[in-house]
């Protein structure tokens, strides 16, 4: 018999405060040369560059942050120079689970065209994907002369309490889950994103998300915002 806390079908998701990404977090810088051009690979679209970083090595922890939040959930990250935002998930039961921190690895080496193995696709969804802020990126490095230190980008994580309790889920609700939140937040006009852009300083409403987004599946939730 499941223990009773296992057949809770409400979700809470525990919405964190933005945090400047590079406060905890460094990122690898590439030295290879790049003129901004992709290549196909086995149908996976990479930056036209030697591969000198792993995807492991693209950035090291500085502080907790990551094992404290970085788990599963949702994340957000705002490009505030590029006045876009990227929302994704990691789901916690799935058969092969993945921390937010490895989906965060393969985020930033896309937005630096940074080429870390064919395993990773460097998309570009409706044209307008991480190829095209990454190019965006490396003009904006060209012209002042210096390579993108990434101190724009703050980073939101979202967590869902007790994640690891609901095992009473159907196989892939979990997943349909957090890309039903991940739709409404695609939304720059949810309370979670102008809550965010006001904390980070930023009152702009041209501000949109570039993610690829799916229906998900409607289900019991709250928000558990950051004091």
């Amino acid at each position: 018999m499941k223990h009773k806390d296992s057949l809770i079908s409400n979700y809470k998701y525990v919405v964190n405060k933005p945090v400047k990404f590079v406060d905890h977090f460094t990122i690898q810088n590439d030295s290879s040369i790049w003129n901004g051009e992709y290549v196909k690979i086995n149908n996976v679209m990479v930056p036209d560059r030697p591969q000198t970083i792993k995807l492991k090595e693209v950035f090291n922890n500085i502080s907790d942050y990551s094992n404290k939040y970085c788990t599963s959930g949702l994340y957000l990250l705002f490009f505030k120079n590029l006045q876009v935002y990227y929302v994704g998930i990691a789901a916690f039961h799935v058969k092969s689970p993945e921390s937010i921190e490895n989906r965060l690895k393969k985020h930033i080496a896309k937005i630096n065209g940074i080429n870390v193995g064919n395993g990773i696709n460097h998309t570009n969804s409706k044209g307008k994907g991480w190829r095209f802020y990454s190019l965006k990126v490396l003009n904006n490095s060209k012209r002042l002369n210096q390579n993108y230190n990434f101190e724009d980008l703050f980073l939101v994580t979202i967590n869902v309490d007790k994640h690891y309790m609901y095992t009473n889920l159907k196989t892939g609700d979990d997943k349909k889950r957090l890309e039903f939140i991940e739709k409404k937040l695609s939304d720059p006009k949810h309370p979670i994103i102008t809550k965010t852009l006001n904390y980070i300083g930023e009152n702009n409403s041209e501000w949109h998300s570039f993610n690829h987004t799916s229906q998900g599946i409607n289900h019991q939730h709250n928000f558990k915002f950051w004091n």
